[in-house]
């Protein structure tokens, strides 16, 4: 009988010890697979493409160019521009070894990973695939990707993982994800660079220069549309870091909002806005009160919420008030309701030149664009959370209509005349 106990007592400390082992050696290989990750990158071979890079460009055109880190960095998008460019400093500044292993300092951001590290790869790289292929990647998406991800690991237990949106976005940021929100049109879908069009952007230049030499720039304005919503019911996703199609902030607008029209002038005025809500008739002006009266802005409506022809008459009639007839210069983009019949007969009549944007490139040659518009609506952004405005008050029409007056008269002149260099440039 003891014989019997005895040799079960050594078959389960058989038993214990293989377990411990088991446990022992996949711990083992976490750690290891961890510390690899973490602070064993090699960075030496993109650091050589980069290098090559440069030897190419400096071979096929006479220099080098600044780029050729941007070039690389399209192939490892998992990576950041001003990382591969401190690293290959440094590579090159120790006399570019074979292997260059890298520490990654984010280690405190690891302690909260609850799915291992190849899930969270192959969870970045569906990501990605998603992205190059138009489709938009919500906080929800990644939250439901991750629980059915951890229902096939932990099948068993009662372990539960919320994938929270404070997860998804320090996921986001281990994969190097720029955690946004997206518009539901791609920003940058005729996005063009300058060097893409020389002549168009030659051309521009010129009759911009030809105008100044003639009439001088006291009546070059610039004039754009742009919208304001509601912050609420703001759409939540990722996409990759440093992409050629960087996607950009964007509130919906849920019939709620407000287009905007600014005008503004070489010399640093402001002229009057137009704001423009979706409606069939004057009746839907009457929720803004008393801003129908306000001389900073003339209310309008459309069907559409956008601006018509019908609006953009109104911007070359607010435009002739300020010229008097005089020669003047109108800047704007290429959009439908500019190139009008009515549009094109008013303005000759009032003696302004129209003078479009080449198309893709208004980033970077429309005044408002530039520099007006990014720190306008960021202006309007803190306005409204410090006075804790809400969509669902009464008095959102009118408070919305305060919002964008207000934060349109803090521009300052020299912020408006210093815009207008980007043509001169």
């Amino acid at each position: 009988m003891c014989d019997i106990q005895a040799n079960y007592l050594a078959n389960y400390l058989n038993i214990l010890n293989n377990m411990l082992m088991t446990t022992n050696k996949y711990l083992q290989m976490s750690v290891e697979t961890t510390r690899k990750f973490l602070g064993g990158f090699d960075f030496a071979p993109i650091c050589k493409e980069i290098k090559e890079e440069y030897i190419m460009q400096t071979t096929t055109m006479g220099r080098k160019k600044t780029n050729a880190v941007n070039v690389i960095q399209s192939r490892h998008s998992n990576h950041k521009l001003t990382t591969l460019h401190k690293y290959y400093r440094k590579w090159r500044s120790i006399g570019s070894p074979e292997t260059f292993i890298v520490n990654d300092s984010r280690k405190n951001n690891y302690k909260r990973m609850a799915l291992p590290i190849t899930t969270e790869l192959n969870i970045a790289t569906k990501i990605r695939t998603n992205y190059h292929e138009h489709k938009q990647v919500t906080y929800q998406t990644i939250s439901t990707m991750a629980k059915h991800e951890w229902s096939k690991l932990h099948s068993c237990t009662l372990k539960k993982f919320s994938a929270s949106n404070g997860w998804v976005y320090n996921f986001s940021k281990r994969h190097s994800l720029s955690s946004q929100a997206i518009s539901l049109r791609s920003s940058s879908r005729n996005h063009k660079d300058l060097s893409d069009s020389p002549e168009e952007v030659s051309n521009f230049r010129t009759a911009y220069r030809s105008h100044i030499a003639k009439h001088g720039s006291q009546y070059v304005i610039n004039f754009d549309e742009t919208s304001r919503g509601s912050l609420t019911g703001r759409i939540q996703t990722v996409a990759p870091k440093n992409c050629k199609r960087q996607p950009r902030i964007r509130d919906i607008i849920k019939g709620r909002g407000l287009s905007i029209g600014c005008l503004i002038t070489a010399t640093g005025h402001r002229l009057k806005s137009i704001l423009v809500t979706k409606g069939k008739s004057k009746r839907s002006l009457l929720k803004y009160g008393d801003y129908n009266k306000d001389t900073r802005c003339l209310l309008a409506f459309s069907g559409s919420g956008w601006f018509t022809d019908s609006q953009i008459l109104t911007a070359l009639d607010i435009i002739h008030e300020y010229t008097n007839g005089k020669p003047s210069l109108c800047i704007w983009d290429d959009y439908a309701a500019h190139k009008t019949e009515r549009v094109i007969e008013r303005a000759e009549k009032y003696n302004i030149e129209l003078l479009t944007v080449p198309k893709g490139l208004t980033w970077a040659l429309q005044p408002l664009d530039v520099k007006i518009n990014g720190p306008y609506k960021q202006m309007m952004n803190s306005y409204w959370l410090q006075r804790h405005y809400n969509e669902n008050s009464k008095d959102y029409h009118t408070n919305i209509c305060e919002t964008v007056l207000e934060c349109f008269d803090r521009i300052k002149p020299e912020m408006i005349k210093d815009s207008f260099s980007c043509i001169h440039n």
